[in-house]
């Protein structure tokens, strides 16, 4: 089973045969579900993979959070974090995002202590939703950037301007 959770209005980006969950029932979720809230209505273990999109950086605590996929998923399930570079205007300008997130923010702290193996980190230059415009223009910075991500945020970011998104690949070992 999948689990998009935080799912909202845009139905386009649904993984097909997922379970979506959101607080707000006007945006007809399979489940609705403050994420919040724990323990979320799911048995132990029965998770291939959840998806969380533009949603962890508004959750009060994001290491409960990863306690509770780890919970969900089985072993070698996915969990696939999509939230904004803390570079992005929309990661710090915001009042309602509580959390920023950079290349190395699952690493050691949290992948050593709750068994998850980071399998890939990808910067986006321009977010998923955007015109076809901008997903041209998204292209080519993405692709230096993701040569080396971790140079990338320390140096080249601040030159070429925030990056709107970063996408985290993390498996239950």
């Amino acid at each position: 089973m999948i689990l998009d959770l935080g799912c909202g209005y845009d139905k386009s980006r649904y993984e097909k045969g997922a379970l979506t969950v959101d607080i707000d029932a006007r945006a007809e979720p399979d489940v609705v579900h403050d994420l919040d809230k724990y323990p979320y209505p799911f048995e132990d273990g029965s998770i291939d993979k959840i998806m969380i999109s533009h949603c962890l950086e508004h959750l009060e605590d994001p290491v409960r959070f990863l306690e509770e996929s780890y919970r969900l998923l089985k072993f070698g399930g996915i969990l696939v974090i999509r939230v904004p570079h803390f570079s992005s205007a929309t990661s710090f300008n915001s009042l309602v995002h509580k959390h920023s997130f950079g290349v190395t923010t699952f690493l050691s702290q949290y992948s050593d202590h709750y068994m998850f193996v980071q399998k890939s980190v990808k910067l986006n230059y321009c977010a998923y939703r955007t015109t076809w415009k901008r997903k041209l223009l998204n292209v080519l910075p993405s692709f230096l950037a993701n040569l080396n991500p971790r140079y990338c945020e320390r140096l080249w970011c601040y030159w070429v301007g925030g990056f709107s998104e970063i996408e985290y690949v993390l498996m239950k070992v």
